[in-house]
């Protein structure tokens, strides 16, 4: 009885061997060679074939028959040539895929290199936030001795701590937005080309700077004079213009400008765009080369299944010939005129199936185009 496919599945994992089919055609030759022999006695005892007969087909056409059936079994069970049809179906199916992943790789990259375009070259990120960050530090550590001095200073004036601290931070406070929007209307009117705003820009601030030094040099000194401590005035002034002047040249080299943060925003926004798209890039040229591989590992697999069919055909042919042998030999043992047909010299007529083999050659090259 021949193995059934609701039972028997050919899969990948035997695509090169299939031991119930393979015992299947082991126990379907055993029969059929038995059928040769008994036929090659019958018809040896008849001496026959003649001895001028030139064809043999009239007497292994029994066996012969049994071998071309067990032939056309297999086939249809191992369905070689569907792995063909597959084939051409996977390589279209793994080809168009592989056009939609380039030509959206095509678009992200030109993409990445518009954005590149208006980021320009050199940009980092982390720049601007470095600059900042380092800018508030200095100004802050600047700021709070400010504030820790002129607390002391206006305690001076009877108002309570609290008040003298208060008023100390405002005071800290004003004169450090004084340094850091002076230097950004100072950029403006650069950009504009506008030197005589530059230069009042400039003096109008050291103006307002010094008369607020002045007031506060003044107090400081009075409080120092209390402690028994003589310091002119002037020489809180000049310290404190110094601070003063080191804060705006932090301001004007570190921190940006509401234009340059604008600008910052957009290529920050572009450069996190680009890293995403690159990351996407990656992915799909990975997607990319996991689908040729994979087309090539299936390739491998159909491959294999067609030389099995190829070798199980063969292999009948094989055990087909054998039996034709065991018939000849059994014929001319049990013959009695010791004759030698002709037929048995002329070649064996081989095994007649519909079935052919289609071949298909799947391979990288072939995807890639």
């Amino acid at each position: 009885m021949a193995p059934q496919k609701s039972v028997i599945k050919y899969s990948p994992h035997h695509a090169h061997h299939d031991s119930v089919l393979e015992n299947y055609i082991a126990k379907k030759d055993r029969e059929l060679k038995a059928e040769a022999r008994k036929y090659g006695d019958i018809f040896g005892r008849g001496n026959r074939p003649l001895p001028d007969e030139e064809n043999i087909l009239p007497y292994i056409s029994i066996f012969k028959g049994g071998y071309e059936e067990l032939e056309r079994y297999c086939l249809q069970y191992l369905q070689p040539n569907a792995h063909s049809a597959e084939a051409r179906m996977e390589i279209d199916w793994a080809s168009e895929k592989n056009k939609k992943i380039a030509d959206e790789v095509k678009k992200k990259d030109e993409q990445v290199g518009h954005n590149n375009l208006h980021i320009g070259t050199g940009f980092d990120p982390q720049n601007v936030s470095d600059r900042i960050t380092t800018a508030l530090v200095v100004m802050g550590i600047i700021g709070l001795g400010e504030i820790v001095f002129n607390t002391k200073s206006f305690e001076i004036t009877g108002e309570n701590l609290l008040f003298a601290f208060l008023l100390s931070v405002a005071i800290t406070l004003a004169t450090m937005a004084l340094a850091h929007f002076a230097p950004i209307f100072y950029k403006k009117a650069k950009a504009e080309g506008n030197k005589q705003k530059q230069a009042l820009i400039v003096l109008g601030t050291l103006a307002i700077a010094t008369a607020v030094f002045i007031a506060l040099a003044i107090l400081r000194s009075d409080l120092l004079e209390k402690h028994d401590h003589k310091i002119p005035a002037w020489l809180f002034v000049v310290i404190n213009l110094f601070l003063f002047i080191v804060s705006a040249l932090i301001s004007y080299h570190l921190m940006p400008t509401k234009e340059e943060l604008d600008e910052f925003r957009k290529k920050r926004k572009l450069f996190r765009a680009n890293k995403k798209l690159t990351q996407e890039i990656a992915g799909m040229k990975k997607e990319q080369d996991a689908l040729g591989s994979n087309l090539v590992t299936r390739q491998q697999y159909r491959t294999r299944a067609q030389d099995y069919g190829k070798h199980i055909r063969e292999r009948i042919g094989r055990l087909y010939h054998e039996a034709v042998g065991i018939f000849k030999i059994e014929c001319l043992a049990h013959r009695t005129d010791g004759k030698v047909p002709i037929c048995f010299e002329r070649a064996v007529p081989e095994l007649e199936t519909d079935d052919t083999f289609e071949t298909f050659n799947i391979n990288q090259n072939q995807y890639d185009q």
